[in-house]
């Protein structure tokens, strides 16, 4: 064993639709998706819980403040876990070419919810980027 840590997840691309106004025919992009196993999503979750329960412990010794972050650090954490063990794919951003200008634009990084809004950065156009029928679920 090397220690180098072996994490199960897998990144794909995926194609996806730009749309801007009602008279612009959409443009093409991608986006970069990464899906989390059940063993993966609980790791996550698990450091998170750890990290927030342990700034918690350390907060007992702070005066005052104390009373509001050890309690507040141990609902965060419950909180963080729960939204990490349930959260299965991710965008981890993407490409795509914008309609009104045809210019390209950075796809941010965000939950994996279609049709997903963006704006332009050349001429801040609403943009919703959804993804084509054959890649859907």
């Amino acid at each position: 064993m090397t220690g180098t840590p072996v994490y199960d997840s897998v990144t794909h691309d995926v194609p996806v639709i730009v749309k801007g106004g009602m008279e612009t025919p959409s443009t093409a992009g991608s986006v970069k998706i990464i899906t989390w196993s059940k063993k993966e999503r609980t790791r996550r979750a698990l450091k998170m819980l750890g990290a927030c329960w342990a700034v918690g412990l350390f907060c007992v010794i702070l005066p005052v403040i104390h009373f509001v972050l050890v309690p507040g650090l141990f609902i965060a954490g419950i909180v963080f876990f729960s939204n990490l063990i349930s959260q299965e794919t991710l965008v981890l951003g993407g490409k795509g070419e914008c309609p009104e200008c045809h210019q390209s634009f950075a796809i941010s990084r965000g939950k994996d919810r279609f049709p997903m809004a963006e704006v332009c950065e050349s001429c801040r156009a609403n943009l919703s980027i959804d993804k084509p029928e054959s890649v859907r679920p």
